[in-house]
């Protein structure tokens, strides 16, 4: 795929990060190697305690569409997203993560379906990317989560999403494997929304804590609720490798007990 001649729709790609420096500029480099260029890209320092600061107001200097901003406290992942939110300018917003890479022709494949689909669907609220994990991260959490999956491996292989209604658990497997785009119930955080949207709901910033799992997942049920529809395009691809430090990770028993807690109250 070519660079992209239509530029029209500016995004604003908001990367929350936490205690992460040394793999902030892998993220960053991904990003300025979109073929897409109509983007700003907002870092949101939740308060580091490490040399976050220095290393993004380095990359920072790189372009002058990155803009660094830093939390005086650590006000917690939901809350970093809202706050971000309200520095961005652009038509979409994409959330990303810090152990994300970027495919060069991620953003321009996801810009482009949702110009298609937004000429057939007014209530497009959502695009998902496919998400391929690199796992660094063998810890019993992760082991925890692929036995989940493995429950509704049949099912998975026909959707790249699937709401046990019995259990209220949802079961994804957002695969660059599919091959066409599908509309889903839900998606996972690091996808491209509509920005209006942000004007009638934003994430619950006090309800999900810990690990804030189930949080985006509140907040894709409720978009839904409003008359948006979310689809899945298999063909953006972002890279995730999962770290062991930083970020909204915890040992074992306490992330297990806020995954039950969140869960509870999803």
């Amino acid at each position: 795929m070519g660079k992209s001649d239509n530029n029209s729709l500016k995004v604003s790609i908001l990367l929350p990060t936490y205690n992460r420096a040394t793999i902030l500029s892998r993220c960053t480099e991904s990003v300025l190697s979109q073929t897409y260029t109509n983007w700003e890209l907002i870092i949101a320092d939740d308060g580091s305690s490490d040399n976050t600061p220095s290393e993004a107001e380095k990359l920072q200097s790189l372009d002058p569409r990155i803009i660094y901003h830093r939390n005086e406290s650590n006000v917690g992942l939901p809350q970093n997203r809202n706050i971000s939110l309200s520095l961005a300018s652009g038509d979409l917003i994409w959330f990303i993560e810090d152990d994300m890479v970027l495919n060069n022709d991620c953003l321009e494949r996801l810009v482009e379906t949702w110009n298609d689909i937004g000429r057939r669907d007014n209530n497009l609220g959502a695009l998902c990317p496919a998400l391929v994990s690199k796992e660094r991260d063998q810890d019993t959490r992760r082991g925890v989560l692929d036995f989940a999956r493995s429950l509704r491996k049949s099912d998975l292989t026909k959707n790249p999403c699937v709401v046990d209604q019995k259990t209220g658990l949802i079961y994804r497997n957002f695969s660059p494997e599919f091959t066409n785009v599908v509309e889903i119930e839900d998606c996972h955080a690091c996808s491209v929304y509509q920005k209006e949207i942000f004007d009638q709901i934003t994430y619950e910033s006090q309800a999900y804590i810990g690990n804030y799992i189930g949080e985006e997942s509140d907040f894709h049920f409720r978009l839904r609720k409003m008359g948006y529809k979310i689809y899945f395009q298999p063909q953006a691809r972002l890279y995730h490798n999962t770290v062991n430090s930083g970020g909204c990770r915890l040992p074992l028993i306490i992330w297990s007990y806020y995954f039950i807690r969140n869960h509870i109250i999803f």
